[in-house]
This record gives C-alpha cells, structure tokens and sequence, in this order.
C-alpha cells in the first residue's frame, strides 16, 4: 500500500520543476513588456510586439526542453520508488498473516505493468507541456495590451501599466490546455497526471498481487482532511468480486475504476490486500474520529478537510507572489528609466514584506489547526542538468526578498521609537503576533499610543515596555473591593501610568506610582458607575493618592489619575 502521506509527498520535487518554468516565464514576459517600451503608435508597437512573443515562444520551448528530460527522469524516479514502496508492505503483511511474499522483483507481468503506466504518464505530462508555449504566447500578448491600453488611455501611470501587467501574468503563470478547451495552471496539471498515475499504477498492481496470493479482499486507507464522497468508505474492508460473505462489493462502493472514485484524479487513498481474521488497521472510533475535530482560526471554523483546502490556498499565494518578483527582479534589471527602476523597486520591497507576512500566516495557520507546513509547496527546487549545473534557479532574489523584509521590520521599528523592543528579529516578531504574545501587545499599543500622541515619541518603547510589565506583574490579579479581580489592562491604562510631557498639552500630566496604584486596588473607596456611548460600564476606584477606572464586565483597568 501507498499511505496517503506518501502520496501527498512523492510529487513534491515535481512540483518545484514546474515552479522554476513558471518562474521563468514570468521573468521573460516582464523583461519583454519592457524592452517594448512605452509605444503608442499602433504599427509599430504590433511589429514589436509579434517580434518579441516570437521570440518568446522559442526561449519558452528552450526552457521546457531543459527540464523536460529531468521531469521524465523524476517521473521514473517516483513510479519505482512508489512500486518499491508499495510491494514491501504487501509483502510484510503477508507474511504476517502467514503467506509466502511474492518474489516482486522478477514478476514480469508487475514489471511490464510498472513499465507500461510510467509510458503513459510520460506521454500525458509530454502532450501537457506541448500547449504551455503557445499559452507563454498568448499571456504575453494579453499583457503586453493591457499594458498600451492602460498607458494610452491616460488612466494609468507607464510604471504602474508595467507592475500591473507582471502581477498579472505571475499570477496565472503557465497554464495548459487541455482538447475540452479546459484550462488549468501547469504545475497543477502535471501534479494531478503523476499523482494520478502514480496511484493507479499501484492499485493494478495490488490488484495483481491479490490473484497471485489468492485473497478476494482489500483494505482500503484513510486519512483525515478526505473529500466527503470519499470520507464515507475510507478505511473499509472490501469483496474485489463482491461474493464473499459479510463486506461489500469493492467497485460498487468505492467507485474504483472512475475519475471520481478510489485511485481517480488527485485521490491519496489506496488499497492493499486483506487477510480475514487479521487486526484492521483503522477501527470504528478511529474513523469517527478523523474528522470530528474542528478548529477555530480568525473568527472562522474549520473541518480538517476545510483547514486542508485552507493551507493550498496559502501556498498558491506564496508561489504567486514569488513569480511576481521573480518578474519584478527582471524588469528592474531591464530597466533604464530612473522612474521605472524607482517604482519596480519600491514594488519589490512591497511584494518582499508581504510574502514573508504570508509565510508567516501560513506557518501560524498550520501551528493553529495542527497541520504540517510542506516546504515543497512553496519552495522552487534547484533543478540540475546531466553536467551537475544548476538550470535556471536563481536563490538570489529570494534572498533579497528576506533582506528587504528585515530591513523594512527594522526601519519601521525605529520609525516609532522601538528599535530596543525584543521583537526586532523579523521571524520573532510574527511568531509573536500570531501567537498573541504579550511582547507584541506592548509594541502595538506603543505604537498606538505614540501616533495618538498620548505619549511622547521620545519615550523609548524600552521604557514603556518596563511600565506595562509593572503593570502586568503587580496590578493583574488583584482582588478589589468590588469583589472581581484584575484579569488586563488597556493601552490608555498604561499611556496613564507614565509621566509625560507631549507636544500636545491635552496630554501633559503626571504619572502614577505602581505602589499608589496597588495601594488604591487592594483598599480604595468605590465611586460612581458610568456607561460609555458604546454601552460599556465603568466604576470608579478612589484612594487619597489616585482615581482608577475598571471596567467590571471584562475586568480590565481602563483608566487612572493622579490626585
């Protein structure tokens, strides 16, 4: 058998080929679109233009040859791997039941089996890739135009006709089409043929294996996240003829042999052979089980299968963004208007700090839902060809991508006064963001409470930070004489605790001692109850050295003044 991780993993290096042509096409149109400059005059902008995606056509066509012969090889690789894996589990399982494992290896029919669908999956990922060149072509076209239109309208600035137009080729990348007309991204189509082959390759030869050893019955495998058509007959025992007493037939059930059913497009369930009167492997409760869990992440709720879809839908927007720097890097480098070269820049610092901002959401999302986060959705592969040399894979512009990001963190944190703060590690700080960390409360309500002008941006944030740790440690938890203890505080509760002198004299006023501040906590006389405009209670604290302002219902200070 073939687990449902092992399927989910075995295309991944695949993927990242597909990844790197993409990457590759994106840098060529954009290098293209502005190499084409700003024309406008219609004849001579359509006889560049049909010399360059001339041109095009043929760098597209080199680029798939390079990596075609490497993708063939991979498929060889994954097929064998897959067979390899799946034979040595029949067999262990056989032997437990007490059979004779099947000699696998120099079965001519399973090799002539194996041989025959690594064949066909080749000539489908061949008749695929045929069509992404002439879909290079039209991408290009398609952009160019957009382009023209944008800038000879006088709607649209040339440097922004220009982002516009890369942004738009990154984000649909290389597609394929197929003879219906249908057309789907490349890397999805080539993962969905190999994943597809790759399963139903092992399920003919289980089906094999099943006649040889002389079993009627099947197990079928499970996982959590499956498809709700699928959900219902995962991890079941099956009759492959449909005659043997007590379990159902296995094709009516499991719809074997269709596109929608088991081993059919994209399917990570498989089957293996079944020993009547040997353990199950998935047990009632533990099918119940999979899906019963549900998780909440961002005011939504989640299945496992919904979280699954979830974390792809991350991916895709991390691919995307990478291919549109990819283009970004091109075109500033093909670039020789100072104009342009200035706005593609700042357009890369931008494309820089929010793909690691995604990154960073799809490392908590995982962590929040227990999912595992798979690199090699999100990673091109270095592909290398017979001579060891790395073909088309560039580290360089991921790598300036981080460095802008990090100095766009740092340069934000001196902006507001917190270049001491604790998170200025660029990966700490969203670690502590999607984690709710105390440490980014503070640097948040710093920032909001110096950009209200509440305090003075000369405060440093280490000071503040010093303040609401005070705060923290010695007021949360006290028990007050209205009978409620102190569960938080709110920024403005701090911004009042300091003393300040800001440039906006509504703000100019002592502070308030920590000790004074615990001293009207423990024994202070209670005032009045108010309602704020939103409806929200507060009842004053009174003491001879300050007032304090609590909110009753969330238990949270609000407010304090000195006497």
């Amino acid at each position: 058998m073939l687990s449902p991780e092992y399927l989910a993993q075995c295309t991944s290096y695949l993927l990242g080929m597909m990844d790197l042509i993409n990457e590759q096409l994106v840098a060529d149109i954009a290098r293209r679109i502005v190499k084409m400059g700003a024309l406008t005059e219609s004849a001579q902008f359509e006889a560049e233009k049909l010399t360059q995606q001339n041109i095009l056509y043929k760098d597209i066509v080199n680029s798939i040859s390079k990596v075609s012969g490497l993708t063939e090889a991979e498929i060889t690789r994954v097929f064998e791997d897959a067979n390899f894996e799946n034979m040595e589990s029949e067999n262990l399982r056989a032997a437990i039941a007490g059979k004779t494992p099947l000699d696998h290896a120099s079965n001519v029919a399973m090799g002539n089996l194996l041989s025959s669908h690594i064949r066909k999956t080749k000539g489908v990922v061949r008749n695929l890739t045929r069509t992404t060149a002439s879909q290079g072509q039209n991408a290009f076209i398609n952009a160019v135009n957009l382009a023209n239109m944008q800038v000879s309208s006088g709607a649209f600035t040339y440097d922004f006709a220009i982002k516009n137009a890369i942004k738009q080729v990154a984000k649909s990348g290389l597609t394929v089409q197929y003879p219906t007309g249908h057309i789907d991204k490349l890397d999805v189509a080539v993962r969905r043929a190999v994943l597809t082959g790759v399963n139903q390759s092992s399920a003919e030869l289980n089906m094999l294996y099943c006649d040889e050893i002389g079993t009627d019955l099947v197990e079928v495998t499970a996982h959590s996240g499956a498809r709700p058509s699928h959900a219902d007959w995962q991890g079941g025992v099956y009759s492959l003829s449909g005659k043997s007493k007590g379990y159902g037939s296995f094709y009516d059930i499991t719809g074997y042999g269709t596109g929608e059913g088991l081993c059919g497009w994209n399917c990570r369930h498989s089957f293996y052979a079944y020993y009547e009167g040997t353990e199950r492997t998935y047990s009632k409760e533990y099918l119940d089980s999979l899906d019963s869990k549900t998780y909440e992440y961002g005011g939504d709720t989640y299945t496992n299968y919904e979280a699954g879809q979830k974390q792809r839908a991350y991916e895709r927007e991390i691919r995307a963004e990478k291919r549109y720097l990819a283009g970004l890097n091109s075109a500033y480098n093909e670039a020789k208007d100072d104009t342009l070269r200035q706005s593609i820049k700042y357009e890369m610092e931008s494309t820089a700090v929010n793909l690691k901002r995604k990154e960073a959401e799809l490392k908590h999302f995982c962590k929040a839902t227990d999912r595992r986060v798979d690199t090699t959705r999100t990673q091109v592969h270095a592909v290398k060809d017979a001579s060891g040399k790395i073909v088309g894979f560039d580290r360089s512009a991921a790598q300036r991508a981080r460095t802008v990001a990090i100095k766009h963190h740092t340069d934000w944190l001196k902006s507001i006064g917190a270049e001491s703060s604790e998170l200025k590690v660029l990966d700490k700080y969203y670690d502590a963001k999607y984690n709710n960390s105390p440490a980014y409360k503070n640097l948040m309500d710093y920032r909001f409470l110096v950009s209200k002008g509440e305090i003075s941006p000369l405060l440093s944030y280490k000071v503040y930070n010093a303040y609401s740790r005070a705060v923290q440690n010695n007021l949360v938890g006290v028990q007050t004489p209205l009978g409620l203890q102190i569960e938080g505080y709110a920024s403005h509760f701090v911004g009042r605790v300091i003393w300040n002198s800001a440039l906006n004299q509504k703000y100019n006023r002592p502070g308030v001692s920590i000790e004074a501040l615990i001293d009207c906590l423990k024994s202070g006389r209670v005032g009045k109850e108010q309602v704020s405009k939103l409806g929200e209670r507060s009842i004053l604290l009174k003491s001879d050295k300050c007032n304090i302002a609590i909110n009753p219902d969330k238990r949270i200070l609000i407010q304090c003044n000195p006497k």
